[in-house]
């Protein structure tokens, strides 16, 4: 069923409760408001309402700390790669009897006795 503005504002009104609250911690008041989150419906159900949807997605992503931006890391270095051939010097072929029949061995025809 699409969500009309009357039940966004309801979920804003729903989490200025638990930003009030005195009967919660820190920690459980950011519990509550992920779950508050979580519980949200998807974007396509809200198509009345976009501006609304985003403004209570962002109210949201700025309590759980979610819009926190991450720390760069640098380059990671990957293993080093010989520039020719193998580490012994020697090639090796990757598969074994490369001119071996790979179906296996045929099977032994059979001779069928003629009667005349």
């Amino acid at each position: 069923m699409n969500k009309t503005v009357f039940d966004i504002v309801d979920i804003l009104t729903r989490i200025e409760a638990v930003l009030a609250s005195t009967l919660l911690s820190e920690a459980q008041k950011t519990v509550v408001l992920g779950e508050i989150s979580r519980s949200l419906p998807a974007h396509q159900l809200c198509r009345t309402c976009v501006a609304t949807y985003n403004l209570t997605q962002d109210i949201l992503g700025g309590l759980n700390g979610s819009t926190k931006e991450a720390t760069p890391k640098g380059p990671q270095k990957g293993a080093e790669v010989p520039k020719e051939g193998s580490s012994t010097g020697e090639k090796k072929e990757l598969l074994r009897h490369t001119d071996g029949n790979r179906r296996g061995k045929r099977a032994a025809k059979t001779v069928v006795n003629k009667a005349s």
